[in-house]
């Protein structure tokens, strides 16, 4: 069979905003780990992403098939997105005319073209910023806005959709309560972990080691942004008034600066490091098994999160917000520690791993053995095969 996926991004993804390296986050992880998954099942799959020129090429034995999909400004400043609403109007004519099976790596990119013979992938909830009650400013009401027309093209996506994969319950909850006529189109296959890559036995990243020599390292392996907790994990920091802890933030955007900002404001700007982009296979196993605790301060748009996945395989105790697919992880206190999204919160319980070094041990054994049993490569492949390839 030949298999289309089309995609908002893949290879490349701002490459000129500080990515080194060809595939840049969790969401480009999953659709490489999928066309590699479908190549060895004796099937072939192109993969069409949006960019700034069209041109094609191979990545990895993986076709690529670049569009130009132009993203207007003025409709952004209204909180009409590309990514989130008017992707969907580009794909179409770029096809490959004897495709056997067409598949959204976003969902809502289906709109309005998709046909019931087509699937999609949802990775997680996305309308979920809490900022949204906070005020009437602009950027507020504009996001609502944005937010409000994203449920509503959930709708008209699933009505379209043969089947949506998604990586955690909180989707199919929101469907089974908003769309019930729709629910039984939603498939649940959570995010993986390779345990080969990601694992205690990984010599820690000499680098790092080495820098931060005597230091306490707290790992937030999320691009800088409010969606990912990056100022909660700074205050907190601030909050503990500990000169022999260091924060380490993994990642790049182009909100950075804010945050060294901010950083500089509660100074703290010493105890704080951005590293930039890792590349995820060669270089995010040392950095994880480098650090002493890892992060996840996200305050929404989480499902069954890599990161999460990611450090504890890799053997070391994680804090993570009680959000999105989050939970489904972390499913047990022994297994790591969920917390609300808040700085505070996130202090509390550094504060308390710091103090207990016993606890740190026994959350990250226990949490790593869960996800190798639990959440492995190996049992995401079989289930996804059932879901999207077989």
């Amino acid at each position: 069979m030949k298999f289309n996926i089309v995609t908002e991004n893949f290879v490349g993804y701002l490459r000129n905003k500080g990515a080194r390296g060809e595939i840049f986050g969790g969401a480009e992880i999953l659709l490489y780990d999928l066309c590699q998954l479908i190549l060895r099942h004796g099937h072939s799959v192109t993969v069409i992403q949006y960019g700034p020129t069209s041109k094609e090429f191979v990545h990895d034995n993986i076709p690529v098939r670049q569009i130009k999909a132009p993203s207007f400004r003025v409709l952004n400043k209204v909180g009409i997105t590309r990514r989130f609403h008017g992707g969907g109007f580009f794909w179409k004519g770029h096809l490959d005319k004897d495709a056997d099976r067409v598949h959204f790596h976003y969902y809502y990119l289906g709109y309005p073209y998709a046909t019931d013979s087509m699937t999609g992938f949802s990775h997680g909830i996305d309308w979920d910023c809490p900022w949204l009650r906070d005020s009437l400013r602009y950027r507020h009401v504009r996001d609502r806005f944005s937010f409000w027309m994203m449920r509503k093209l959930t709708g008209e996506v699933l009505k379209r959709l043969k089947r949506v994969v998604a990586n955690d319950f909180n989707f199919q909850r929101y469907v089974e309560s908003s769309y019930p006529q729709y629910a039984d189109k939603i498939v649940v296959v959570p995010n993986y972990v390779d345990s080969k890559i990601f694992n205690p036995r990984i010599k820690p990243d000499p680098h790092i080691m080495e820098r931060f020599d005597g230091k306490v390292k707290i790992l937030l392996p999320k691009m800088p942004a409010y969606e990912r907790g990056t100022d909660a994990a700074i205050r907190a920091l601030a909050q503990l008034r500990r000169s022999d802890v260091v924060l380490l933030v993994v990642g790049e955007s182009t909100s950075r600066r804010v945050f060294e900002k901010l950083a500089r404001d509660l100074q703290v700007d010493d105890r704080v490091f951005f590293l930039g982009h890792r590349d995820h296979f060669s270089e995010m196993p040392g950095v994880y098994t480098a650090s002493d605790i890892v992060i996840v301060p996200s305050p929404c748009r989480e499902a069954t999160a890599f990161a999460v996945l990611e450090g504890m395989a890799a053997g070391r105790p994680v804090i993570a917000s009680n959000i999105g697919g989050i939970p489904e992880i972390i499913s047990t206190p022994d297994v790591g520690v969920l917390i609300q999204p808040s700085h505070g919160a996130l202090a509390k319980s550094l504060e308390d791993l710091l103090r207990k070094p016993e606890l740190r041990t026994q959350i990250a054994d226990h949490g790593c053995e869960h996800v190798v049993h639990t959440f492995d490569k190996a049992i995401w492949e079989k289930r996804i095969a059932t879901a999207l390839i077989e």
